[in-house]
C-alpha cells in the first residue's frame, strides 16, 4: 500500500495516547514523519541484508558472503589492512589479530574451500597480535594451500605473519622487509623541570617504574628493555629464516630494520613472485589443483545492537585514537614493542 503524502497528512504517533495536547507530539510536520519512517525502513533494510543476504557459517560465527565465480570448489580470501593489533573486529584501516585468526580458522575447517588467499597491505602491528596471525597462517598451510599478496606495504609483522605461507606474492611496486622490533616512549621530565611541575611515581621497586615519562631517563632500564627487544628480533630472524628457507647466518644480515623494493625482497628471496591478484589467485588454484573457483569471504555477523551502538565493538587502539589528550598519553602502558614499519623516535 502506498500513501500519496501531497494530499494525505500521516496519523498522528502520539494521538491515540490522550487527544487534545498529546495529538500534535507525535509529528510536528509531515517531513518530521517522513524523516522518521526512512530511518525506520532504512534499519529493516539494513537487518534483512545482515539476517538474509550473507550465508551462515557452522559453529563460526562467521557469515559467507560471495565475492565472484562460480562452483563447488571455494576459494577465502581474507584482508589484512592498517596496523595490526589486538581486538575481535577489524574497522577501517586497523586489523584485529582475532578476527584474522577467525576467518583462517573458519576457510581451514571448510570442506569446499581449497585454499585461502590473504591480501596483505600493512605495516606490521604488536609483536603478540601479528605472532596470532603468523601461527594461524602456519596451522592452515600445512592443511591447504595459503597464497600472501603483497600490496602498497607488507612490512615488519606483515612479513612475520606470512612466513609460512606456501606462497608469496608482491606486486612490482610493493615495498617490504623492515625486519625487526622497535618500542617508543615519551619522557617529558626536562619540560616538567622548566614549567615547575613535578611527576610523583611511587613503585616497589626500582625496576617497578621502568622507563617513568616523569623522571630521567635510566640507562639500566634502557639496558632490560633492550634485552627484551633483542630476544624478540631473534624469534622473528628464526621464524624467517625456517618459514622462508633462508639460511639463519644470510637472514641476520636482512634483518637490519631497512625496506626493500618487491624486485630486492625476490632477490632475497623474502617473496616468490612478482605479479597481481591474477596471478595470485592462479598461483593458488594450481596449488589447489582445481582448474576453477569461486572467491568468498568471511565476515563477522553484526546484531542490531553492535549496529546501532557499534562503536562500543571497536578495538581498544581505535577507541583510544579517537579520545586522544595528554593525559592518555602520559598513562599509556609502557613499553609495547612492535613488530612495525616505523621512523621510530629519537
Amino acid at each position: 500500500m502506498t500513501y500519496d503524502t501531497t494530499h494525505e497528512t500521516p496519523p498522528s504517533i502520539g494521538g491515540s495516547f490522550g487527544g487534545g495536547m498529546m495529538k500534535n507530539r507525535g509529528c510536528s510536520s509531515s517531513m518530521g514523519c517522513f524523516l522518521a519512517l526512512s530511518l525506520a525502513l532504512n534499519v529493516v533494510v539494513i537487518g534483512g541484508a545482515l539476517l538474509f543476504a550473507e550465508k551462515p557459517g557452522p559453529r563460526s560465527g562467521l557469515r559467507e558472503i560471495w565475492v565472484s565465480g562460480k562452483g563447488k570448489n571455494k576459494l577465502a580470501v581474507v584482508q589484512v589492512r592498517g596496523p595490526i593489533m589486538e581486538g575481535t573486529r577489524s574497522r577501517g584501516n586497523l586489523t584485529a589479530a582475532s578476527d584474522v585468526v577467525a576467518q583462517l580458522h573458519r576457510a581451514q575447517r571448510d570442506r569446499s574451500v581449497k585454499g585461502t588467499l590473504i591480501l596483505a597491505n600493512s605495516p606490521g602491528g604488536g609483536v603478540t597480535a601479528s605472532d596470532k596471525i603468523y601461527q594461524a597462517v602456519k596451522a592452515h598451510s600445512k592443511v591447504k594451500p595459503v597464497v600472501v599478496l603483497m600490496e602498497d606495504v607488507c612490512a615488519s609483522g606483515c612479513v612475520y605473519m606470512s612466513a609460512n605461507a606456501t606462497e608469496i606474492v608482491a606486486h612490482p611496486t610493493t615495498v617490504t622487509g623492515s625486519i625487526g622490533v622497535i618500542t617508543s616512549s615519551f619522557n617529558v621530565s626536562k619540560m616538567f623541570e622548566k614549567l615547575g611541575i613535578e611527576g610523583v611515581t611511587i613503585a616497589s621497586k626500582k625496576n617497578k617504574a621502568i622507563l617513568s615519562p616523569f623522571k630521567p631517563v635510566n640507562p639500566e632500564h634502557k639496558k632490560i628493555i633492550k634485552k627484551i627487544i633483542d630476544e624478540m628480533y631473534l624469534r622473528f630472524v628464526d621464524i624467517m629464516s625456517k618459514g622462508r628457507k633462508i639460511p639463519k647466518a644470510k637472514m641476520l644480515t636482512i634483518a637490519d630494520g631497512r625496506v626493500f623494493t618487491a624486485t630486492v625482497a625476490k632477490k632475497l628471496k623474502l617473496v616468490d613472485t612478482l605479479g597481481y591478484k591474477a596471478d595470485a589467485l592462479r598461483i593458488l588454484m594450481k596449488r589447489a589443483k582445481i582448474s576453477s573457483a569461486k572467491l568468498v569471504k568471511f565476515r563477522q555477523q553484526i546484531g542490531f545492537a553492535e549496529l546501532l551502538m557499534g562503536y562500543s565493538q571497536l578495538p581498544l587502539e581505535m577507541k583510544s585514537a579517537r579520545q586522544f589528550s595528554l593525559g592518555k598519553l602520559l598513562g599509556m602502558q609502557a613499553p609495547r614493542m612492535y613488530y612495525m614499519y616505523s621512523t621510530g623516535m629519537k
